[in-house]
């Protein structure tokens, strides 16, 4: 892991805000760059975190997400909402996770 914070070209204004980041579907899974989002942002240890498959199926979300850049014919755009680690957590096709603090 990197000192680099995947939110430096994100500012944040206030506690509720959103924060996004954007990662390359093509060579990072959704649930890692999720993640790697979120120990970043919290500055914390990955084992500090709850269980992301007792969430959500990690297999499933990647195979989603990524399904539309395998399929270049697929012109619809893919999402997904759901609630983890005190965030409401978007993450679309085109790479990008937007974190709303709950």
């Amino acid at each position: 892991m990197t000192d680099e914070s995947p939110f430096r070209d994100t500012q944040r204004r206030t506690e509720t805000d959103d924060y996004t980041h954007e990662f390359d579907t093509e060579t990072e899974s959704a649930s890692v760059a999720l993640i790697s989002s979120i120990i970043t942002l919290e500055n914390t240890d990955p084992t500090e975190l709850a269980f992301l498959p007792d969430c959500i199926d990690t297999d499933a979300l990647d195979a989603f997400i990524s399904m539309s850049t395998k399929d270049r014919s697929c012109s619809t755009d893919r999402r997904v909402s759901f609630n983890y680690e005190g965030y409401h957590v978007r993450i679309t096709s085109d790479g990008t996770i937007t974190l709303n603090p709950r």
